[in-house]
């Protein structure tokens, strides 16, 4: 297997979290997701014997004042860890991420079928994350910057080349 193609089936684990992140986040913004269902996440965590105590700690004195705030972000959020994912930009960050706030949904009891999957996916992602940077934007930056010939210029134009 070429070096192109390694780094494609590195990508794959990378691009399918991306994408479910980014299933995730537009099912919730069509959904009209906001501070009611927040405070909804925050109110039954008091309730639920199987929510650790400090996540009813984290709901009471963070999720339910700043509901406002997280109601839209939580959707953005994910939209915006798929997009970063997809593209390959700070997939390690971006991974680490991804994990804690699926952490923060599990805490919350908030389980779906899908989050174990991204969890696995994101394990896998931050094995291939030297394998896949050539299927990153930038990785694909550089070799298409790397195929010039000295005095390309990006739109394809040549420029003289001192002797």
């Amino acid at each position: 297997m070429t070096g192109r193609a390694w780094a494609a089936v590195a990508a794959v684990p990378r691009v399918l979290l991306g994408a479910l992140w980014l299933a995730e986040g537009l099912f919730k913004l069509r959904a009209g997701f906001g501070a009611a269902d927040i405070a909804l996440v925050a109110d039954g965590a008091a309730d639920n014997p199987r929510v650790p105590g400090v996540f009813v700690w984290f709901a009471q004195t963070v999720m339910e004042p700043f509901s406002v705030l997280l109601g839209p972000g939580i959707p953005l959020l994910e939209i915006a860890l798929g997009l970063l994912l997809v593209l390959g930009v700070g997939t390690t960050w971006v991974t680490l991420a991804s994990t804690a706030t699926l952490a923060l949904y599990w805490f919350s009891d908030q389980l779906v079928w899908q989050y174990p999957v991204m969890a696995l996916l994101g394990v896998v992602a931050i094995m291939a994350v030297a394998a896949a940077r050539p299927a990153t934007l930038a990785g694909l930056r550089r070799g298409l910057s790397a195929r010039r010939a000295p005095g390309d210029t990006a739109a394809g134009a040549r420029t003289p080349v001192a002797p």
